[in-house]
């Protein structure tokens, strides 16, 4: 009885009680005593179903009973709520009390939803229609195509086409088996014909309003009869004038319809003025109008309006001017559009001598010239000094005594300044050069520019003779006199300094590039070579204040000011910086030894090392730099050692360390050391950063072969330097409001070792295993140690051999050694337990704290804890998933873990609570398309279960009783919650159900919310009110 109250509704009770059957009819009848001889079948009566009303009609037929959907009903009349798609609903009879079972005896019935469709709306005015949007009905178009159109429902549909025609519109349901139609399902509909246009005339200006009867006309708005109109004058960008034709005395028929029309201005173009004389055209000024030479293009050359034009070039020739308008929408011209003239020829022309700045006039009979407005005889006539940026002339030929022809012509000229350059001062000592500074010149050597007023450093050229040259800068410069003066400088001591540089020769040694400038490069201090000198054995780099009156002012000793600098000064430092130029090979080790000032704060010393290779800017993105800041002495209580390596898209990889210290006034040794496995930095003999301070690729975030090629593979230079950092940066920087006597940074001996591996014979236990791998080739390093304390490691061409006393020596090579150092080496990953070995086509490799898998087609990935566990669990990479393609990658939700492998989209998810499970094929497909674990399933808590019904699998999932169903025949699908309690008590997969053929779906009804899932023998239904069915 409760089954069939949740399918009929509380309805179906109201009507039963109505017809006085108390709930007990329902009841199975109490059984007869047994008849004593075969009774006679009844005539059976059909149970009446009534689509329209929706009704079951149950007859009342003595000995027999009847059951609706397996339900025994009482006679009388049960009413259904049919919903979208139909009820499908099955009547049987059986006799009771021995009366034999009728035939028929059963009856099967699909109600259709009964439903009254709504009429269309039709827009005259817009020749369209809107039909309603309905589940179940469409609205169709009878416009005589089979099949006939379909109107898009909810939404106007076009049909301008029949204007003027008469249209049908008729409903029908989309199946005609699950809806039914009632009331009016066919409309038509006749829309008006279109009006007829009026005519516009854009060279009158004026509107013909045609005669129609029953429609009027307006423009503008303003009723207006049949007839030719004039709009009025058009001024300049022309008049938009708005014609709407409309049923006449407020009729509704004809539909308004609108025409809108830009009336061009009018207009009749001025001629243009020929200057002969000149040669120049003058084309008036008029908004709407353009004047165009013809120059042979296709557009033209168009005139400057209202000015005279030159056409000196066309002398001689005849030109063709012609008026158009620019914008042809809202200008039309009339009349004459079209000029040609012929201008005559040209006049002899003065000379002009820039030397002797003079122009000579030719004598012509009946001609005479004026320079500049004044009539000149004709011969050679100078034209007064000539100042910078020269002087410019203007020279004109006219008809002698007022006569017309020949008609005027006119040269201009402009004469440069005469200059004779005064000569460089050349500074042997220094290995400089003076280029004096003189508006108009310029001063080259080798066709580099001498910076002006300023010694220009020349050690490149010592002992060499060089050539300086002065050259104009611009046209309305000419020299004269002497331009080049030849020099031959001096020499510096010339020594190798591949080894280092001792400091004990009487000056810098020639090879070291000394840096000579005039503003600031870096910081707020001026490199110049003056304060770098040699003196008692020792490198001395200079730093002073200096109070300029501009900020082009170059720092000398002029300016040199150690007290604070006056208002109205500019205070800037001179320093000094040098580099070696990349003399010197791979570095095994550089040290050095220096001593800071004893008032060194706000100073930065530095002596350091880089390859050949350059540093990223805004074009160069990608390089192979390397560096090695040996000695960065930002502040004085403590050292700071940078390496920078490998730019990539404009950032360097970069690690430092540092340690305590007190510097100034103190000698102390700097040092790095590069062994062909890592870098380390030394003070005063103790390594920075202790056992953390080793620098190796895995440290840097590059592979040993980026590493080891950065270094290896360039020449590298030495650097000194101390730089003033900027007021208000992040380094400390010089108090400007405080005297600054010259400070003094000296440094006893930069000493440089180059790296050679082949004196790295690897030795011990890495030796003998290296003797019996000769795919490593040749060691690029000495052994050394590795990060884990204890183990030592060396490197090789194609590899790297770790030991230690528990692990032994292994070789790791290739991908793997990649993959390897990207996740942080031996200090992340441990010491290697065996060699790569080989496997189904890949390799794995077993570390201290994770087992690395590579193949060709995957690259190498690193596994561990229970994700491996489980790997081994379903045979390793011989599995169905195959090798891994990523690396575990966690951070996810409840603080799990999950991997990708390269079969069946396997995938393997961990987390606390449901421990490690793998994921595949469809199911996994499935699986993503629910969210993964952030779905509502959470993560897996078995591994996928196959071998049941039909060749099927399932597998469990944390969330909502879970479970994700597979099989060939039904794809991968979800069930969950009260409906997966249902599918259980039916028997799962193997009950009549079978295996879920879609997804749940779930909807809001006016009273409850109803959620469905179909399976292959059929639905399961959970409702709000009523609980589960099917």
């Amino acid at each position: 009885m409760t089954s069939l109250l949740r399918r009929i509704g509380a309805l179906t009770v109201v009507i039963l009680l109505t017809l006085g059957l108390a709930p007990a009819a329902f009841a199975a009848p109490t059984p007869s005593p047994t008849p004593t001889a075969p009774a006679t079948p009844r005539a059976i009566t059909d149970p009446v179903f009534d689509d329209r009303n929706s009704t079951l009609t149950i007859p009342d037929v003595a000995g027999v009973q009847y059951s609706v959907d397996g339900q025994q009903v009482q006679p009388g009349t049960i009413r259904y709520t049919v919903p979208f798609k139909g009820l499908k609903v099955v009547v049987t009879a059986v006799g009771v009390n021995g009366t034999p079972t009728p035939s028929p005896s059963s009856w099967t019935h699909t109600f259709p939803e009964v439903v009254e469709p709504v009429a269309p709306t039709f827009d005259d005015a817009a020749a369209r229609v809107q039909a309603p949007s309905r589940s179940g009905v469409r609205y169709m178009l009878d416009d005589g195509s089979n099949p006939p159109r379909q109107l898009t429902p909810g939404s106007w549909n076009d049909l301008s086409a029949y204007r003027g025609a008469t249209v049908r519109v008729y409903a029908e349901p989309v199946a005609a088996s699950v809806t039914l139609l009632i009331g009016t399902t066919e409309w038509t509909h006749t829309f008006p014909a279109a009006l007829q246009p009026p005519t516009f005339d854009d060279l009158k200006a004026t509107v013909t309003i045609p005669a129609v009867v029953g429609v009027e006309y307006l423009i503008d708005g303003v009723v207006t009869q049949p007839g030719e109109v004039n709009i009025g004058p058009v001024a300049f960008r022309g008049k938009v004038v708005t014609v709407t034709g409309r049923g006449a005395n407020g009729a509704a028929y004809p539909a308004p319809q609108t025409w809108k029309h830009t009336f061009p201005e009018v207009v009749e173009p001025a001629a243009p003025v020929f200057d002969d004389a000149n040669a120049k055209v003058q084309t008036p000024s008029r908004l709407g109008v353009q004047y165009v030479l013809d120059d042979g293009t296709a557009e033209g050359k168009v005139l400057i309006a209202g000015s005279w034009n030159d056409l000196s070039a066309y002398r001689g020739t005849t030109v063709r001017i012609f008026a158009r308008a620019p914008y042809p929408s809202v200008t039309l011209l009339i009349g004459t559009t079209e000029w040609t003239h012929t201008f005559p020829a040209a006049l002899e022309a003065p000379t002009f001598d820039d030397l002797k700045s003079t122009v000579t006039i030719p004598a012509v009979v009946g001609v005479e010239y004026l320079i500049d407005g004044v009539v000149t005889q004709p011969g050679e006539n100078y034209v007064g000094p000539v100042e910078f940026r020269g002087k410019a002339v203007t020279v004109t030929a006219r008809g002698a005594d007022g006569a017309a022809y020949p008609a005027p012509q006119t040269w201009q000229h402009t004469f440069p300044e005469v200059v004779e350059p005064a000569a460089p001062i050349f500074d042997n000592a220094n290995l400089k050069v003076q280029a004096p500074s003189r508006l108009g010149l310029r001063y080259y050597v080798n066709d580099q520019a001498l910076i002006p007023g300023s010694w220009n450093d020349m050690s490149a050229y010592q002992g060499q003779t060089i050539t300086v040259e002065a050259r104009a800068a611009s046209s309305v410069t000419l020299l004269t006199g002497t331009t080049r003066w030849s020099y031959t400088f001096g020499y510096r001591p010339d020594y190798p300094i591949t080894s280092g540089d001792e400091f004990n020769d009487k000056g810098v040694a020639k090879t070291w590039k000394i840096l000579n400038e005039n503003v600031p490069s870096k910081g707020k201090g001026v490199n110049r070579s003056d304060n770098v000198t040699v003196r008692d054995g020792m490198l001395d780099i200079r730093i002073s204040r200096h109070c300029l009156a501009t900020d082009t002012e170059v720092p000398s000793d002029a300016n040199k000011f150690e007290g604070v600098c006056p208002p109205g000064t500019i205070t800037r430092y001179s320093t000094g910086r040098m580099n070696s130029g990349f003399v010197y090979g791979v570095p095994k080790s550089m040290e050095v030894r220096a001593k800071l000032d004893e008032q060194h704060d706000g100073l930065t010393a530095t002596a350091w090392m880089h390859n050949s290779q350059p540093y990223c800017n805004s074009t160069i993105r990608n390089s192979n730099l390397a560096e090695f800041d040996v000695m960065e002495l930002w502040a004085t209580d403590y050292i700071t050692a940078m390496t920078h390596m490998v730019c990539t898209n404009g950032a360097n990889h970069s690690q430092g360390v540092r340690m305590d210290a007190d510097l100034p006034g103190t000698w102390n040794t700097y040092r790095v050391e590069w062994d062909g496995y890592a870098v380390r930095y030394f003070f005063n003999g103790q390594q920075v950063g202790g056992a953390d301070g080793v620098i190796t690729a895995a440290r840097m975030g590059l592979t040993q072969q980026q590493f080891v090629s950065a270094i290896n593979d360039y020449q590298w230079q030495v650097v000194f330097g101390i730089t003033v950092p900027v007021n208000g940066g992040w380094a400390p920087w010089v108090d400007d409001g405080k005297p600054f006597p010259d400070r003094h940074d000296l440094f006893d001996y930069v000493r440089y070792e180059t790296f050679d591996p082949a004196a790295c014979t690897p030795y011990g236990a890495i030796g003998e295993l290296a003797r019996t791998r000769p795919d490593l080739g040749q060691q690029t390093g000495c052994e050394t140690n590795a990060a884990v304390p204890g183990a030592r490691v060396q490197t090789f061409q194609n590899g790297r051999v770790y030991w230690s006393p528990d692990t032994g020596a292994n070789v790791v090579k290739g991908a793997i050694l990649e993959a390897y150092d990207a996740a942080g080496g031996d200090k992340a990953l441990g010491l290697p337990l065996q060699s790569e070995m080989a496997v189904r086509g890949g390799a794995s490799q077993r570390f201290q704290n994770v087992t690395m898998f590579w193949s060709p087609g995957t690259g190498a990935h690193w596994m561990r804890g229970r994700i491996l566990d489980k790997y081994a669990e379903m045979g390793w990479e011989n599995s169905n998933i195959g090798f891994p393609t990523t690396d575990e990658i966690c951070g996810i939700r409840d603080g799990g873990c999950f991997q990708r492998f390269q079969g069946e989209n396997g995938h393997i998810y961990w987390s606390p609570a449901t421990d490690a499970h793998f994921v595949r094929g469809a199911i996994f497909g499935r699986y993503g398309a629910m969210g993964w674990e952030t779905g509502s399933f959470g993560y897996p808590i078995s591994d996928e279960i196959c071998g049941i019904r039909d060749g099927g699998c399932f597998q469990r999932f944390q969330g909502e009783n879970g479970h994700i169903y597979w099989s060939p025949a039904s794809g991968a699908w979800g069930v969950q919650g009260l409906i997966f309690d249902h599918y259980g008590r039916a028997g799962w997969e193997t009950g009549r159900f079978g295996y879920p053929v879609g997804p749940e779906e779930c909807r809001n009804l006016p009273d409850a919310r109803e959620c469905t899932q179909t399976f292959q023998g059929g639905r399961i239904v959970w409702n709000s009110r009523y609980g589960l069915s099917g």
